[in-house]
C-alpha cells in the first residue's frame, strides 16, 4: 500500500496486496465528489459517527512496522482515524491507534492497550501528516506535520509485544462530521522514515518552480486536477491562496518545506 489514493477502495481490498476490506460505506473520490485530497487525484471520506473505514491484511505478523498518511481534520468529538490490530480485517487486539480529538486539538496514540502520548495544537479542518514507527517489544515513536508550519512528536518509548495483521484507514469509530484521509504508506523498516510529501509540489516532480505555479493554476482555472501536491495551504480547498503559497515556495528557492 502506498502513495495517494486512487479513486477506488480495490488497493485496499485485492489479493496482490494481501486482501482486506471495506466497512461501512466511506467514499473513494475526487473534489467533484466533494472529497478532498492531499495527493494525487482522489482521497478517501467518511462520516462520523459510524464505522466507515478501510482495512488491508497485507501484514504478516509484524514486530518492525512503520506508516505514514495524511487526516484532514473536519469531525467534531473523537475519532478513531487508524488502527493496527493483531488479527485480519481489523480484529484482535489492536496494536497501534491514532485518535483525533477535536475538543482539545489533540491527535491521541495508543499501543498495546496503552496510552502512548498526545500531540496538542491541532488547529480544525487542515490537513496533518501522521508517521507512526513500532517496534514490538522495543520502542513506539510518532511524527506529527502540517498547517504548513506545525510539527510535533511522541519521542520513542517503550512499547508493548504485539504484532501487526492489519492496518485500517479512515472513521473507525466515533466523531460527527467528515474524516478526510490520503497518502497512505507502510514500510517494515525500523530505521528509514517514509517522511512527509512536498507540499506545494503540484506536479509531483520536485522541485518547485514555475511549473508547479502553471499546474495549480490550471487547477484552480480549469478543473484539471494534479498529480502532486497543490493544496499549499493544506486547508481542504484549491484556491488562489494556493497559488500565492507556490510562487512564495519558488521565490524561496523551490526546496520542498
Amino acid at each position: 500500500m502506498s502513495s495517494a489514493f486512487a479513486c477506488t477502495t480495490a488497493n485496499w481490498e485485492s489479493v496482490e496486496n494481501g486482501g482486506g476490506s471495506v466497512t461501512g460505506a466511506p467514499t473513494a473520490g475526487d473534489p467533484g465528489d466533494g472529497v478532498a485530497r492531499y495527493s494525487g487525484e482522489c482521497g478517501l471520506a467518511g462520516a462520523g459517527g459510524a464505522a466507515n473505514f478501510v482495512t488491508n491484511n497485507a501484514p504478516d505478523g509484524e514486530s518492525v512496522y512503520r506508516a505514514r498518511f495524511y487526516v484532514h481534520t473536519g469531525t467534531t468529538g473523537t475519532t478513531t482515524v487508524f488502527q493496527a490490530t493483531d488479527a485480519d480485517d481489523n480484529g484482535g487486539a489492536v496494536v497501534l491507534g491514532v485518535d483525533y480529538d477535536a475538543a482539545a486539538g489533540e491527535f491521541v496514540f495508543e499501543q498495546n492497550g496503552a496510552a502512548a502520548g498526545e500531540v496538542a495544537g491541532i488547529v480544525a479542518n487542515k490537513w496533518y501528516s501522521i508517521e507512526l514507527a513500532y517496534e514490538a517489544g522495543t520502542s513506539f515513536s510518532a511524527e506529527v506535520a502540517g498547517n504548513q508550519t506545525f510539527t510535533g512528536s511522541i519521542p520513542a518509548g517503550a512499547a508493548g509485544a504485539g504484532t501487526i495483521e492489519s492496518h485500517s484507514l479512515g472513521v473507525i469509530a466515533g466523531g460527527a462530521g467528515t474524516v478526510r484521509v490520503d497518502a497512505f504508506e507502510s514500510t517494515r523498516s525500523a530505521d528509514t522514515p517514509i517522511g512527509r510529501l512536498c507540499r506545494g509540489d503540484v506536479n509531483g516532480t520536485e522541485p518547485i518552480n514555475v511549473f508547479d505555479r502553471t499546474a495549480v493554476t490550471n487547477e484552480i482555472v480549469n478543473g484539471t486536477l494534479a498529480a502532486g501536491q497543490p493544496d499549499c495551504t493544506e486547508d481542504g480547498a484549491i484556491n488562489v491562496f494556493d497559488r500565492t503559497c507556490v510562487t512564495n515556495l519558488i521565490l524561496d528557492g523551490g526546496a520542498c518545506p
